[in-house]
């Protein structure tokens, strides 16, 4: 409502007013920046149970300057459409932004989370991937995954730096990092059509003692 005490704080956060036509459809070119959520509360311990830190979708939005640590589920979940008539996150971008010690995924990018730009991300110490990415067409430039995967995470014990499932074709990935994975692989590709230019794999696996 527009009274309501929620949207004045949002609107103070944000540093602009919400329009109608932000309520009427899919989320257009919604920003969020210069955030830190401590699902932890300053301790080490998650508080409650699967509670994501930030749940994103836009189009044409951004993420950006943005810490996501020791949430109960997954650190950063980019949510794509679910149907046809719906917007996807085309041209949206993620940047500048750290993921650690979440009891699930660091950076989880849903099925129809597609076409992104997604820089500057480090990701390390979550239980599940480091990313996880079932989206399409999406592009990671400066991406650090490390000491990920050693246990939850949406397929159970069997984690990684980084998944790619088997919808996502055509993403790519330059100037990347993944080292010290503590699943069962580094890198766990199942999509078709993905390119790694300039990037580096070391010490991972550490499940499988290599």
């Amino acid at each position: 409502h527009e009274k309501a005490n929620l949207r004045r704080d949002l609107e103070a956060w944000r540093g602009k007013r919400f329009k109608e036509e932000d309520f009427s459809g899919p989320p257009n070119g919604f920003h969020i920046k210069n955030l830190m959520i401590d699902g932890g509360a300053g301790t080490t311990t998650p508080v409650g149970t699967a509670i994501d830190g930030i749940q994103f979708s836009s189009f044409n939005g951004l993420i950006d300057n943005v810490r996501v640590a020791f949430m109960s589920g997954l650190g950063v979940y980019v949510v794509g459409k679910t149907t046809a008539s719906t917007w996807s996150t085309y041209e949206s971008r993620i940047n500048g932004i750290i993921v650690n010690h979440n009891t699930l995924e660091g950076l989880y990018i849903d099925q129809f989370a597609e076409d992104m730009q997604i820089s500057n991300v480090v990701s390390h110490h979550n239980k599940g991937d480091g990313v996880d990415d079932r989206g399409s067409s999406n592009q990671f430039v400066n991406l650090h995954c490390y000491d990920n995967g050693d246990g939850g995470g949406a397929d159970g014990t069997t984690n990684y730096n980084l998944y790619i499932g088997s919808s996502v074709a055509r993403s790519r990935f330059t100037n990347c990092k993944f080292e010290h994975g503590e699943g069962m692989s580094g890198v766990y590709v199942y999509g078709s059509e993905i390119m790694f230019t300039s990037c580096s794999f070391h010490n991972n696996g550490e499940l499988w003692a290599n």
